[in-house]
């Protein structure tokens, strides 16, 4: 399994910035799957929060300590 992580801001008040993430199986699970597929799923998640603007984000293995992107 790997993990999308992105950091999105609020398009009101782009200073207000939260980290979430997007954990998927993929056949084998490989880095370069979340970096094919992660750009679709962050729009899918674009629009069903159109309140939240994207800054940025990074794909890996998912890690128990959740470190801020």
């Amino acid at each position: 399994m790997f993990e999308l992580v992105f950091l999105a801001c609020l398009s009101t008040n782009p200073s207000h910035c939260k980290d979430f993430q997007l954990t998927y199986m993929g056949n084998p699970p490989l880095p370069t799957q979340c970096m094919m597929f992660g750009q679709p799923e962050l729009a899918k998640w674009t629009q069903g929060n159109p309140n939240w603007r994207i800054k940025k984000f990074k794909c890996g293995p998912i890690r128990r300590d959740k470190k801020a992107i």
